[in-house]
């Protein structure tokens, strides 16, 4: 296996590898955050090879590496997978327009950007806002854009695609559903697909809707690095084609908790402050006045179960409503902190030698289920020489014991918290990739990206 060279772009491994013009028909380097290539026919064998021996590995005509917590992502994809004739593919690459600083790689001129972006429209049936974006510099650089795209339009199979372009651009909202479905149709039909197999795929792939959001957990003790290895994820999956968001949640910090919390306290305290005499110090800190009712509770066992089970529910349906709406929209949700974080800290809160079943068991049920949570490990001192303005060594430890006790309860890998991030990174996406994607293809690319990490950290 190559060692591969994980100082050079991927852009620069292709324009070195290339004898020919390549086109980016995505966002162009080094903006883009993948490498979207259309390559001709004989220009595919020589690239592949450089980017084999560079660490990427294949999942199909899609190239991955992972390197510093990031994916490289090259969509390689070959000139008559377009279904183009002859002449009109070699028109493609030679009106492109060369990339500054490359010599191979080159953007499409305007009119072929136009209907590019039709093919892609008519395949989504939606027009993403950056897409959006995209489609009004195209506009802007040529007037012309429209005419010559149309003159082009039925050899692309794309006529209906760029109806749909037309009512994006002048803003005339979600076309018609027959309107989408007929350009998806003719999409199908210029790849060689007959009527009636056209629209029983496209009518298919339209009752099937979209992908279903899901969540990944991340926890651990504050200092664990959650929120550097949430980011490094979301990144990733954004880049293998999922849409990811992160979310940060916290048993204690809730606003309907502080709600429900004040008024009960101040009952709780009230016969503590009529037996004070005469009025309180000016120095006095004004946290300080939560202290009597919190001494009531830790007194009443009734109180305290209560207390526990109205925190549990308010955090599990804090949980469950500031994932929903990404799970409508079928994201990929990246928790930094999750059930167990939250079981951990009810105990370490309200009683470490009480396990809670009963208000751990209502966080579970009213919290969406993750696919996968990984427990981060690290000893409590080097918890906080990482992050010391929260917690002291002693409660680091005490919540690190309870860590060890509930972990296993909520089926989280544990991860070794101190290894070099890039390898912590390439960890959780090899075994969230696993999870996620069908193919076991994509596990054994993640795997050998991962061989190939280890042997350039030992050379």
């Amino acid at each position: 296996m190559g060692q591969g060279n994980f100082a050079v772009t991927a852009a620069e491994i292709v324009e070195a590898a290339a004898g020919s013009r390549l086109l980016v028909f995505g966002s162009p380097p080094p903006t883009g955050r993948d490498l979207d290539l259309l390559t001709p026919d004989e220009e595919r064998q020589s690239i592949e090879a450089a980017l084999l021996a560079a660490g990427f590995h294949a999942r199909g005509h899609t190239w991955l590496r992972l390197r510093d917590c990031r994916a490289e992502v090259v969509d390689l994809v070959p000139a008559h997978r377009w279904g183009l004739p002859g002449e009109e593919a070699a028109s493609l690459f030679a009106q492109a327009r060369p990339l500054p600083g490359y010599q191979h790689l080159g953007r499409p001129a305007p009119h072929h950007a136009l209907l590019i972006l039709a093919r892609r429209v008519a395949v989504a049936g939606i027009l993403p806002d950056k897409h959006l974006a995209r489609l009004q510099k195209i506009v802007a650089e040529d007037p012309r854009v429209w005419a010559l795209a149309r003159e082009r339009a039925g050899t692309w199979h794309v006529e209906r695609g760029l109806d749909l372009l037309e009512a994006a651009a002048v803003g005339h909202g979600r076309p018609p559903l027959l309107m989408r479905l007929s350009a998806a149709v003719e999409r199908r039909r210029g790849l060689g697909a007959s009527i009636s197999v056209s629209w029983a795929a496209v009518l298919r792939g339209s009752l099937r809707g979209r992908r279903r959001g899901r969540v990944v957990a991340i926890c651990g003790l504050d200092g664990a690095g959650k929120s550097s290895q949430a980011a490094a994820l979301a990144e990733t999956l954004e880049r293998l084609g999922h849409e990811a968001v992160t979310q940060w949640t916290r048993l204690s910090y809730n606003p309907s908790l502080d709600v429900v919390a004040e008024p009960v306290k101040w009952l709780l305290a009230l016969p503590a402050r009529r037996a004070a005499a005469g009025p309180p110090p000016p120095d006095l800190d004004p946290s300080r006045v939560a202290q009597p009712a919190q001494r009531v509770r830790q007194r009443s066992t009734a109180l305290t179960v209560a207390w526990s089970t109205l925190v549990a529910v308010l955090n599990g349906l804090s949980q469950r409503r500031t994932t929903a709406e990404h799970f409508r929209a079928g994201r990929i949700v990246v928790c930094d902190r999750w059930t167990l974080d939250s079981a951990v800290h009810l105990r370490y809160r309200y009683g470490e030698s009480r396990r809670f079943r009963f208000q751990v068991a209502l966080i579970r049920f009213l919290s969406p289920r993750p696919v996968l949570t990984f427990f981060l490990h690290i000893p409590p001192e080097v918890a906080y020489a990482r992050k010391d303005d929260h917690y002291q060594v002693s409660q680091l430890r005490r919540q690190a014991s309870l860590y060890q006790e509930e972990y296993r309860r909520f089926g989280a890998l544990r991860l070794d918290g101190q290894l070099p991030k890039g390898e912590l990174c390439t960890q959780i996406a090899q075994r969230v990739a696993a999870v996620l994607e069908e193919p076991s293809k994509l596990r054994r690319v993640l795997q050998q990206a991962q061989e190939v990490s280890a042997s350039i950290r030992m050379r």
